[in-house]
């Protein structure tokens, strides 16, 4: 099953603010993800993604409106990264991407 963002009128794509909550030393991955990610392919650019810095935020809490990025030792789950989604009639009304060091940080010893 596919949810999407609300656009409010635009059908030209999908503007979207990415709340940065994460420590120091993953922010330059999130930018080089979302320059790519915004830059379009082959002439179609259907994302608008601009970042903004947050408080570093282990619980993510999340923003309405917006995706936030965080990362923390969140322990031995079965996940290295998770996103997750609130809908609000069938439309994401928020979403959180949580980044868990237990497993990355293991990964890059």
């Amino acid at each position: 099953e596919t949810h999407e963002w609300r656009t409010f009128g635009r059908f030209d794509g999908l503007e979207l603010i990415i709340e940065n909550a994460l420590e120091d030393a993953w922010t330059p991955y999130l930018t080089d993800y979302v320059e790519k990610w915004d830059a379009g392919v082959d002439g179609v650019d259907p994302l608008t993604l601009s970042v903004e810095r947050v408080e570093v935020d282990f619980f993510c809490d999340a923003t309405p409106g917006r995706l936030k990025v965080c990362n923390g030792d969140y322990g031995r789950t079965d996940w290295r990264g998770i996103n997750i989604i609130l809908l609000h009639y069938d439309f994401i009304a928020h979403s959180v991407a949580k980044l868990n060091d237990y497993w990355l940080q293991k990964e890059g010893d």
